[in-house]
């Protein structure tokens, strides 16, 4: 019997199995000692004509090197506002840059990108603790980038370091205000590579540059273009970690599995944040899926579980595995059920898997024991009563489904939330009283 469409509906409560895909991007956005550097010299050979030590800041004049150093100094300090004061006026191309920079990345509070909060910290203060909880009390500086560039330049003439301080400016405006600029999304997206191509034509780019370029052109499928802008960016970033797992991502895109997993392993070497951990071991276990490997990204996945805190994407995932790839549905269960145990909103991502392969001795089986877990939690128990309805409905067992609608109903009222599935409730009982007649 086909499955109706109202088959495992979900809770909008439920969070998301977290699958970090790169910023609307594609797989994931990311962060070893290089097991051969001669690897990685093949790799970027004939690439953008990036050096690997690169100082865009070389045609600056002295004096203004002098106040970039200093507003650097500050920067470290996290003295955003004496920073700025020891910029001075916009009166060189590379000034403005580096002030784009300073307004864009180091705001307390901004404004459409155009008005922005510029504060010294304290010493126990966060910049991102206080932009979550801004009070509004401090005032506001203008600072419009694309004006003070097109003002610069009509007096100066066109200069490439004012195309990198745009490409930063719009990708980072992409990033933080997506449709709900001035612009939409895929408009700053293509200025920013726009501004990017040009300024990397007058041989200008930055560590900044070379992961938004890398990101878009993820987004825009131009595999090679993207490995190029990462392996650069490792090359003169070695323990950024998003690059790394983004450099691996290309290569996964461009079939060179067996490449990309020495790459996720430093993504893996130098991540920092358990989170993405995860995301790099999914990965890596993917670059064995796709070469028809299923004991290979198993052994990763197992290796994961041991290694990592928070493992629930992981678990899930190696359910999943024995599930769909080795038929081991007593492996699989095994692994869902810890998943479930760890986070109860995961019983909706087992039980949508198991439904699309239309095994529904297997569904109840793991209803039943699922039954068994968070019995405290109204809404879960409730939830999971509603999804045995269904699955005894499609096995025709109609008894047993009105029995399960009864029990869900009451749960799901205690939790508050049946009138999200009240009709569905309505549907699912006829269905009982016609068909069990």
């Amino acid at each position: 019997m086909e499955a109706p469409q109202w088959l495992v509906c979900k809770y909008d409560s439920f969070k998301k199995l977290r699958r970090k895909i790169f910023c609307v991007i594609l797989f994931l956005m990311k962060k070893n000692v290089l097991k051969s550097l001669l690897a990685l010299g093949l790799l970027v050979s004939g690439f953008l004509g990036f050096a690997q030590e690169y100082d865009v800041l070389k045609d600056a004049p002295a004096e203004v090197k002098e106040r970039i150093a200093k507003a650097d100094e500050f920067i470290a300090q996290k003295q955003y506002a004496s920073a700025n004061g020891a910029l001075g006026l916009d009166d060189n191309e590379y000034i403005i840059y580096k002030r784009t920079e300073l307004y864009t990345q180091y705001f307390v509070q901004s404004l459409m990108h155009q008005m922005f909060v510029i504060k010294n910290l304290e010493k126990n203060e966060d910049l991102l603790d206080l932009r979550l909880n801004f009070t509004g009390d401090a005032a506001m500086t203008m600072y419009n980038v694309e004006e003070v560039i097109d003002n610069f330049q009509s007096e100066h003439g066109k200069k490439p370091i004012l195309n990198l301080a745009l490409g930063n400016f719009y990708y980072d405006v992409s990033q933080r205000y997506g449709d709900q600029w001035l612009i939409s999304f895929d408009e700053l997206r293509k200025l920013a590579k726009v501004n990017y191509n040009k300024a990397e034509e007058a041989g200008l780019y930055d560590n900044y540059s070379l992961f938004a370029m890398g990101s878009i052109e993820i987004n825009d499928k131009e595999w090679a273009k993207a490995e190029n802008h990462f392996a650069t960016l490792v090359k003169v970033e070695n323990e950024n970690a998003s690059a790394w797992y983004n450099l691996a991502l290309t290569l996964m895109y461009q079939g060179r599995y067996e490449e990309a997993r020495e790459y996720i392993k430093k993504s893996i070497k130098f991540e920092t944040n358990e989170d993405w951990k995860i995301d790099e071991y999914l990965l890596w276990s993917d670059s064995y899926l796709y070469k028809d490997d299923v004991d290979g990204a198993i052994k990763v996945l197992n290796e994961g579980k041991k290694k990592l805190k928070n493992n629930l994407n992981v678990t899930f995932e190696l359910g999943k595995i024995y599930f769909v790839y080795k038929y081991d549905y007593a492996k699989a269960e095994k692994e869902f059920i810890t998943a479930v145990k760890s986070e109860p909103r995961v019983v909706s991502d087992v039980l949508a898997l198991i439904a699309q392969t239309q095994d529904w001795e297997n569904y109840i089986k793991f209803i039943e024991k699922a039954k068994k877990l968070h019995s405290k939690d109204d809404e879960y128990q409730g939830y999971v009563g509603y999804m045995a309805a269904q699955g005894y409905l499609i096995k025709g067992d109609f008894e047993s489904a009105k029995k399960e609608l009864d029990n869900a109903e009451n749960k799901l009222k205690k939790a508050e939330v049946y009138e999200d599935y009240e009709e569905t409730f309505v549907e699912m009982r006829e269905l009982c009283a016609e068909q069990g007649k």
